[in-house]
């Protein structure tokens, strides 16, 4: 497994719409093409507006998709990206992709990003 970190740096005040606008991305029944079999956290700091984008990938080609397609979309967090990195993934305990696929796996990961969004930093 392979994540794509990328760090975004927005308004504080923004962050709940931000979270939405998120949200509302990754509740949809069909990914944007590259996104296919990728799971998702985002990851805020209420105080400073400062968000991490954690983009899981089955593989190194996945990745290259991914990347690819998250590189050329319009930041939806409304801040600004400020950097990506890339990281190889050799422990988790997430259990999402081996356990649900499909549209339940969209429904899991939604309910994660439900208790992500509720964490005050």
């Amino acid at each position: 497994m392979y994540a794509r970190v990328a760090t975004f740096q927005g308004d504080p005040v923004k962050v709940d719409a931000a979270i939405s606008r998120v949200r509302g991305e990754v509740e949809t029944d069909s990914p944007p093409a590259g996104l296919e079999g990728a799971q998702m956290l985002m990851l805020v700091n209420r105080e400073s507006g400062k968000a991490l984008g954690v983009t899981l990938f089955e593989d190194e080609e996945a990745l290259r998709r991914g990347d690819e397609a998250l590189n050329a979309m319009t930041p939806v967090t409304g801040g600004a990206r400020t950097s990506v990195e890339f990281y190889e993934v050799p422990v988790h305990t997430l259990g999402l992709g081996s356990r649900v696929t499909g549209k339940r796996c969209r429904i899991e990961l939604a309910r994660v990003l439900r208790v992500v969004g509720r964490i005050r930093c």
